[in-house]
C-alpha cells in the first residue's frame, strides 16, 4: 500500500486538490474512509490525524503523541481496493500565522506514524504567497494590521506570528529529504496550475507511479473575497473580525472597482518586492536547484 501525504503550503491549490485529485474521484488515489467535511465538495483526508486528540476531545501535548495508535488507525481506514492513500492538511508544514512553528514537529510525528510515505510539497512565489496569506488574515482572522506590521511582528516573545522565513521553503524541503529520502518528496510550483492543469498534476502521479487522467477542472477552489479584503486593508486598525464588523467591510467591498483591486494587490506586491529586496533569493536559488524549474519565470526572486 502506497502513502501520499500532503503537507501544504497554504494559500498554494490545497482546496483545488483536496476537490479534484484526494477526493475519491480517481479511482487509484482515494482518501481515508469516512473523511472529509459536510458541506464542502473537498476532503481534507485525515486532517486531524497527525494532531491526536485524547477521550475529552483535547488535541494532546507535542510530548505525548502515540504514533503507534495513529499508524492502526490509518489503516483501518484505509481502502484496501486503493493504489494510493491520501493524506491531506496544509497546515502540516506548519501555520503562517504562527510562524510555522510547528511545521518540524509534524515533519517527525508524519515520519514516526508513516516512514514509507510520498510527500507533496506545493510552493508558491514568496511575495503572492504573503498578499494571499495577509488578505486571509484580515477576513478570516480579523486581523487588523497593516501589511507592513504583518511582515513585521512585534509581539513574537508573547505568541508565535507570522514570520518571513517560514516562506524560505528549502528548510522543510531538505528535513523532509532526510527524513523520507529526496526520491520520494515531491516539490510543485503552485504556479504551474495557472499555466494548464496537467502539468501541475504531472509530477504527483509521476512520482507514484500513477497514469494521470487526461483533463481536469481548471476552476479555481476556495477563492477569497478579494475586494472585501482590500476594503479591509484600507483602514485595518477598524477591524475588530466581528461580524458585523466583517459584514460592514463586506459591503464596503462590493463599492469598490475591479480594477481598484487589482491595483491594490499590485501595489502590495511592489511595496514587498522594494522592502524585501533578495531576502529570498538564496534559498530559491536552492529550491530551484532541487526542483530544476526555471523558478524565476514563475516571477520568484531568483
Amino acid at each position: 500500500m502506497k502513502y501520499l501525504v500532503h503537507i501544504g503550503y497554504p494559500k498554494a491549490a490545497s482546496t483545488w486538490l483536496q476537490t479534484h485529485l484526494f477526493s475519491g474521484t480517481i479511482p487509484s488515489m482515494r482518501p481515508l474512509l469516512a473523511s472529509g467535511k459536510k458541506n464542502r465538495s473537498y476532503v481534507k483526508s485525515g486532517g486531524g490525524m497527525f494532531y491526536d486528540h485524547d477521550d475529552f476531545g483535547c488535541f494532546l501535548n507535542v510530548f505525548n503523541f502515540n504514533a503507534v495508535d495513529v499508524r492502526k488507525k490509518i489503516k483501518s481506514l484505509t481502502d484496501p481496493a486503493a493504489q494510493v492513500t491520501v493524506l491531506s492538511n496544509e497546515g502540516w508544514c506548519g501555520h503562517p500565522f504562527a510562524g510555522g512553528v510547528t511545521g518540524k514537529a509534524f515533519s517527525d510525528r508524519i515520519y514516526a506514524v508513516l516512514p514509507e510515505a510520498t510527500i507533496l510539497i506545493i510552493v508558491r512565489n514568496q511575495l503572492d504567497m504573503i498578499v494571499s496569506a495577509y488578505l486571509h488574515f484580515l477576513t478570516q482572522e480579523g486581523g487588523n494590521l497593516t501589511l507592513d506590521e504583518f511582515i513585521r511582528p512585534v509581539k513574537w516573545f508573547h505568541r508565535p506570528s507570522f514570520t518571513l522565513s517560514h516562506l524560505n521553503y528549502m528548510n522543510v524541503i531538505r528535513y523532509y529529504d532526510e527524513l523520507f529520502g529526496r526520491d520520494r518528496v515531491v516539490v510543485v510550483p503552485f504556479e504551474l496550475i495557472t499555466k494548464s492543469t496537467e502539468s501541475f498534476v504531472e509530477p504527483i502521479f509521476a512520482a507514484l507511479d500513477l497514469t494521470a487522467p487526461e483533463s481536469f477542472s481548471s476552476r479555481p477552489e476556495n477563492a477569497r473575497n478579494v475586494s472585501h479584503a482590500i476594503a479591509i486593508s484600507l483602514m485595518p486598525r477598524l477591524n475588530s473580525g466581528h461580524p458585523a464588523v466583517q459584514a460592514a467591510f463586506e459591503s464596503g467591498g462590493k463599492l469598490l472597482s475591479g480594477r481598484f483591486v487589482k491595483r491594490r494587490k499590485v501595489e502590495m506586491i511592489r511595496f514587498l518586492d522594494g522592502v524585501l529586496g533578495e531576502y529570498y533569493k538564496e534559498d530559491n536559488r536552492k529550491l530551484q536547484e532541487r526542483t530544476g524549474y526555471d523558478l524565476e519565470s514563475l516571477k520568484y526572486v531568483v
